[in-house]
């Protein structure tokens, strides 16, 4: 799944797609989350069953979506 923002920024679409996420791990399917880094943050970490990669972006909102 991409996202713009995930955990540690949580709100309703993030949540949503934290338990679509598992839900879709516990039926068999492979899944991740790909979205943007944030200072200090992980590259890579599993949160849960939920394997998250974040990568650069260009700073945020609107123009970090394009």
């Amino acid at each position: 799944m991409f996202l713009a923002g995930f955990y540690p920024v949580f709100g309703g679409t993030q949540l949503q797609a934290h338990r679509l996420s598992n839900t879709l791990i516990d039926d068999g399917c492979d899944v991740f989350i790909l979205t943007a880094g944030l200072k200090g943050s992980k590259k890579y970490e599993t949160i849960g069953k939920l394997p998250v990669h974040r990568t650069f972006a260009c700073g945020y909102g609107l123009i970090s979506s394009l």
